[in-house]
């Protein structure tokens, strides 16, 4: 089970305010996990050999034997390095044809070192075996949340593949404190191989920082991730992410983290949680609005808004909008009720998640108190 966060797969820790926002209690029980001060792997340059020069590298995964995997969906590719960042070989090309991709790749860790990658332009699941050869198409079954992103009390879950899991991450959502305030921050929720719930609240101008709790809602932890970086894969003791180069190049990196070690994720005893397909109302007609809203600042700006603040947009509702992921193609945007009420979330173009149709709301209801 990878534990991810992405750009669109908005993809992923709960990140409360180093501050006044949770129990000062908590707060000085809570050790500072050591972050290596510089990458130990780095890849991507601006000019230079063409397979180090990425372009929309949209994921990256680091598998067993060390290798990392870059999705460059600029190119429509997986890009294949050792260990320290040394180019290996490139799979698949642009097209539909089987190993081939179009649009937005995400990728997840398999069985062994085999991979799956999810392209957003066929709309499908391709696995890979070790070697990079293609395998198969995976079925997924439909639902409102049919991959590792779903919603559940005020939070943005991944890192959840398997459903039966659910259920206890959704119970130590409830047992994590959040900030007693009267519009609680979206939370960011990423399960990772090591049995850690991580979380951050999204929007969060300090949103480098992150807390880790155990699957049983216990504060582990808390990391402080470099400035603009943005964490696609993170286990035991490292995180694998994107972020901008002094040269503006795009880069992967890789960087160690000091944390105890995890235990395996524990059999999940709790039922099943239903999921929601029901859109209310006044939230439908937010989100309707939130979508022309930011069509007309692509139109004015050639670019989204990365902010509801930039937006001429207002809600019926009541409820706030969080823009969660923005790229040149695409958005997606969570709306919450103040009290805490249902939260919906909606998806455009390539920041779309795995799995979740393009630009068609996905609802979840209020936790049951």
């Amino acid at each position: 089970m990878g534990s991810r966060v992405r750009g669109g797969r908005v993809a992923m820790a709960l990140l409360a305010a180093i501050g006044c926002s949770e129990g000062a209690g908590e707060i000085a029980t809570v050790t500072e996990w050591e972050v290596s001060p510089a990458p130990v792997v780095s890849i991507g340059v601006a000019e230079g050999e063409a397979a180090y020069e990425l372009h929309r590298a949209s994921d990256a995964i680091a598998l067993r034997d060390g290798r990392i995997v870059v999705a460059n969906s600029g190119s429509s590719e997986l890009r294949v390095f050792d260990s320290a960042g040394v180019y290996l070989k490139s799979i698949g090309r642009q097209g539909s044809g089987p190993g081939e991709f179009r649009g937005t790749i995400t990728l997840f860790p398999h069985a062994g070192d085999s991979l799956i990658a999810y392209d957003n332009g066929n709309g499908r699941f391709s696995v890979f075996d070790p070697d990079g050869e293609y395998v198969r198409l995976l079925e997924i079954e439909a639902g409102p949340f049919p991959w590792d992103d779903w919603m559940h009390a005020g939070a943005w879950v991944s890192g959840v593949r398997d459903a039966s899991v659910r259920p206890c991450v959704a119970a130590a959502l409830r047992a994590i404190p959040v900030p007693d305030v009267p519009s609680p921050p979206i939370r960011r929720a990423i399960l990772d191989e090591a049995g850690r719930l991580w979380l951050r609240p999204l929007g969060s101008a300090e949103s480098t920082s992150w807390r880790v709790y155990s699957i049983e809602g216990a504060p582990l932890g808390a990391v402080r991730l470099p400035a603009g970086f943005r964490p696609y894969h993170i286990e035991g003791g490292f995180v694998l992410g994107s972020r901008t180069g002094a040269d503006d190049s795009e880069q992967i990196q890789l960087y160690r983290i000091a944390a105890p070690e995890g235990s395996a994720i524990p059999e999940c005893k709790l039922p099943a949680l239903a999921a929601d397909s029901a859109v209310p109302p006044d939230l439908g007609g937010d989100l309707r609005n939130a979508v022309v809203a930011q069509e007309v600042h692509y139109a004015d700006h050639q670019g989204y808004a990365s902010h509801a603040d930039s937006l001429r947009w207002s809600s019926v509702s009541g409820a706030g909008l969080t823009i969660v992921a923005v790229s040149e193609g695409g958005w997606a945007g969570v709306l919450r009720l103040p009290d805490g009420g249902p939260m919906c979330a909606i998806a455009v173009g390539d920041v779309t998640p795995a799995g979740w149709p393009e630009g068609a709301p996905q609802c979840a209801s209020a936790p049951a108190p």
